[in-house]
């Protein structure tokens, strides 16, 4: 979902962005996903209906490869945030389900004229890493560098990664003096 609005943040207003790094950004992918697939055939998603602490715990474990314990009272926080938010939550969920929002990035895409990065894991069960394709076909300046058995939530399986790239990103982009 992120990576979807920078994409079309990037496209409204250049002004204000000076490279982009993508995580796994939401788009329609010619292979669907494990997530989209279950949506499909009216079974609920890990996404949709994480309000409990053990729903959080599944969403969090579908969104990686490497399975974690998060501590429960971690889980019960966000398990409250979200049944706080339900409305906001169920509203996003289903927002982000519809065809011209999964589309809107491959649009935005050839209109970003600064450099793209983009990182996908090769095990990701939300977004399918298909999409790596749509971009290369879009936007073929953009990098894209597809990591080995990670999932979708890049930035808790693999953070080091995910850092070094924004930071090699911006080092190319940006004068020092401007950091």
């Amino acid at each position: 979902m992120g990576g979807a609005i920078v994409g079309n943040y990037a496209a409204m207003y250049p002004e204000d962005v000076a490279t982009v790094t993508l995580l796994c950004p939401l788009m329609k992918t010619p292979i669907p996903s494990t997530m989209i697939a279950d949506a499909k055939a009216g079974r609920t998603t890990a996404l949709q209906d994480a309000f409990s602490p053990e729903a959080v715990q599944f969403m969090l474990d579908q969104c990686s490869v490497e399975k974690r314990q998060y501590p429960r009272v971690l889980l019960e926080g966000i398990a409250e945030l979200r049944r706080r938010h339900e409305a906001f939550f169920s509203k996003l969920y289903f927002a982000l389900g519809k065809h011209e929002n999964r589309t809107a990035l491959e649009t935005s895409l050839p209109k970003i004229a600064v450099p793209v990065h983009v990182l996908w894991g090769d095990q990701d069960q939300i977004v399918h890493v298909s999409g790596t394709e749509v971009i290369e076909r879009v936007s073929p300046r953009s990098r894209i560098t597809i990591l080995k058995n990670k999932g979708h939530s890049l930035n808790l399986e693999c953070p080091q990664i995910v850092v070094d790239s924004v930071l090699d990103s911006t080092r190319v982009t940006i004068p020092k003096s401007s950091l």
